[in-house]
């Protein structure tokens, strides 16, 4: 049994125990597309409110001259594993720069090392990979003897990545979901490196798209949830990061001061990229995609059939793809098997939906 048949016989049982699941996303998800620019308007007036610096970027490329300006003069960042960091090419664009990246997810390292590239999995970078593959990628990314045992290279890889932390004035990542309410992030996350990623570096850049918006924490967790169920089969993921600015104390004599146990400059860059466009064009289901992979199998022979590379695959990247112009539309309306969706998009109507997309280059 391969790793994506065993989350569905996971998430086939999970779900008994939450029947009126898709209908809560699906209600919940809706709500924050359509209500989105009073949503943007909440969440950064909060944000600010609590220390945070909030940016608008209409597209990759303004994302990405924000992105250097803030890290000019840096030799090294360090990032999560992201799907909105891999919309704007983070890499390629610091690279450019000059601007060395250290990962921080083992599962992205290990493919990145044994190269591994295409596979799209939004969750799982690592999707797929024997046994025998993993400890040829963590030899190859520690150096390591081939006699040393996947445990030793497991301890080894995950004292490596937090020098690199440690080392980092930035740290950068995505976000799963951001409190309108009270100007809150979320990271959600099984490894625990994302968390380490945002609270060690002395500032912290946020990139997330702006239909991660949501009005309370409660639709915010639920969402999260959902997409852990759906996803890896799981009732929640393992780690949530809820951060609220930058890191304040006031212990020393009731003075407040910033960056004593975490980051003392805190980012947040909100991202349009098409998703206004796409619901201006009445795509805003696209948008509710939670990006959980349990669609997976079918967005990669839909990606195989039509020669996409380097996208996420997801009905919600595959949109964005569209529309930003960074693939062609599909070749014809080729059938798609149904698939579980915690928000509801069709497998049969969505190539048709895609078909209808216009781009915007």
């Amino acid at each position: 049994m391969n790793r994506l048949q065993q989350i569905a016989r996971q998430r086939e049982e999970t779900l008994k125990a939450y029947p009126a699941l898709e209908g809560e996303l699906t209600s919940i998800r809706k709500e924050t597309i359509n209500n989105l620019t009073e949503l943007m308007q909440k969440a950064q007036e909060n944000l600010q409110a609590k220390g945070c610096k909030v940016y608008f970027t209409n597209t990759a490329k303004e994302a990405q001259e924000l992105l250097g300006e803030i890290l000019k003069g840096q030799e090294q960042v360090v990032r999560v594993y992201s799907n909105t960091l891999k919309e704007i090419e983070l890499d390629t664009f610091l690279a450019k720069r000059n601007i060395k990246v250290n990962k921080s997810n083992i599962g992205e390292i290990i493919a990145a090392e044994i190269k591994v590239a295409g596979q799209g999995h939004p969750v799982i970078p690592a999707l797929g990979l024997r046994e025998e593959q993993i400890v040829k990628g963590l030899q190859s990314y520690l150096a390591a003897s081939e006699n040393w045992n996947p445990q030793e290279l497991n301890r080894l890889i995950h004292q490596k990545i937090k020098a690199a932390i440690v080392k980092s004035e930035f740290g950068i990542t995505g976000l799963n979901s951001i409190i309108a309410q009270n100007g809150t992030i979320i990271l959600a996350e099984d490894e625990g490196n994302a968390r380490a990623v945002s609270n060690l570096p002395y500032r912290h850049i946020a990139v997330a798209g702006i239909e991660k918006i949501y009005e309370t924490a409660e639709k915010a967790m639920t969402t999260l949830q959902g997409a852990a169920i759906y996803g890896l089969g799981k009732k929640v993921p393992t780690y949530f990061s809820l951060i609220s600015g930058p890191s304040r104390t006031a212990d020393i004599e009731f003075r407040m001061a910033y960056g004593m146990h975490g980051p003392k400059e805190v980012y947040v860059i909100l991202l349009d990229n098409g998703r206004r466009e796409l619901i201006k064009q009445g795509k805003g289901e696209f948008l509710q995609c939670v990006d959980c992979g349990a669609c997976f199998e079918e967005c990669a022979k839909l990606a195989k059939t039509n020669k996409w590379t380097e996208i996420t695959l997801t009905p919600k990247a595959i949109a964005l793809g569209i529309v930003q112009g960074r693939i062609s539309k599909p070749k014809d309306d080729m059938p798609v098997n149904s698939f579980p969706c915690p928000v509801g998009i069709k497998g049969e109507t969505m190539v048709q939906n895609l078909l209808s997309i216009k781009s915007l280059v």
